[in-house]
């Protein structure tokens, strides 16, 4: 996974050290995908408030070391899926369902090109 540009779904966001995010992200290539945003909480230019959960994103990441976690690079957002922020039911079922998926999907499990 050198330099790979896909689309993907925000599951979880953990703050990390003064200025870096760890972001669990969905892809339909990789199945979740662990990465490290570097600066993201001072980049204003390449993730630009996109990291959010269940934001739909245009992604670009780059793995530098095989067992490395991944490199996210630049965010672009597709659908912030704003009907889901207005209803607290929907809000509730959405994270309930994200949940689902960040904890019983295993890393890299996708199809595609992560086989190869």
């Amino acid at each position: 996974m050198a330099g790979v540009q896909c689309e993907a779904l925000v599951l979880r966001v953990l703050e990390f050290g003064e200025s870096d995010r760890i972001v669990h992200l969905l892809t339909p290539a990789w199945g979740r995908v662990t990465a490290m945003a570097k600066g993201a909480k001072r980049s204003r230019k390449r993730f630009s408030g996109t990291l959010d959960l269940f934001h739909h994103l245009l992604v670009q990441l780059e793995r530098r070391r095989p067992t490395s976690m991944v490199r996210l690079d630049h965010t672009r957002l597709l659908d912030a899926h704003e009907p889901l922020r207005g209803d607290p039911r929907r809000f509730a079922l959405a994270s309930y369902l994200t949940e689902l998926l960040d904890r019983l999907g295993t890393e890299g499990s996708g199809g595609g090109e992560a086989a190869r």
